[in-house]
């Protein structure tokens, strides 16, 4: 991995700034090292609907590149964001020279489509409070893994939020309500703190567990 931080080139971009599009020719990939970004598509009638929000630590585009397709989303900032750029065919000479390297980025590969899988199921089964649940979870993780405790800044409206868990902004807005009330997070503004992820880990690993 010392050599990918040699090769990249870093880019701060502000809120609303399109990173890349979708259906665009990849031109190489990006590491998100601050900020938040937001990977969206394009429905009938010109609707968006949210994919994923990343964070610190993860990669965007790099599907793109190893399968050499087209962006899947556009990607855009969701405040100011700091991320690193690696073109493609720097990346794909690396990864055939470096074995370690095409596993960890294959380890990547991996966990977003474990999460494009969750998301689906969350879109054709579970109840939004799980949901809501495992969106919360999803920022906690980031956050842990880059060893950073406690609260996390959620650079995003509640509308957009809702977007992302698949629910309506009246029913994120409530949930996290819910929540908070029970004191498995504290939120204020902004920044939302998990209090309590084992409870919420129950919510979202079930289909049929609500809250009362």
């Amino acid at each position: 991995m010392r050599n990918l931080d040699k090769a990249k080139a870093s880019n701060t971009y502000v809120r609303g700034q399109v990173v890349f599009y979708e259906d665009n020719a990849p031109l190489g990939a990006y590491c998100i090292f601050s900020g938040q970004v937001k990977l969206y598509r394009l429905g009938q009638g010109g609707k968006t609907r949210v994919v994923r929000i990343a964070g610190p630590g993860e990669f965007i585009g790099l599907e793109a590149i190893l399968t050499r397709q087209s962006y899947q989303a556009t990607a855009e900032a969701l405040g100011e964001s700091v991320l690193c750029f690696v073109d493609k065919e720097t990346l794909l000479q690396m990864v055939e020279r470096s074995a370690a390297l095409g596993v960890e980025l294959s380890k990547q590969l991996g966990r977003d489509l474990i999460r494009a899988e969750v998301k689906l199921h969350d879109m054709t089964g579970r109840p939004a409070q799980a949901r809501m649940a495992s969106l919360l979870l999803d920022f906690h993780r980031t956050y842990q893994s880059l060893g950073r405790k406690g609260s996390f800044l959620m650079r995003l409206p509640r509308q957009m939020l809702a977007e992302a868990a698949g629910v309506a902004t009246e029913t994120a807005i409530r949930i996290l309500g819910e929540l908070e009330r029970k004191h498995l997070i504290v939120v204020r503004g902004s920044r939302i703190t998990v209090l309590k992820p084992e409870a919420l880990r129950r919510f979202e690993s079930s289909s049929f567990l609500k809250l009362t």
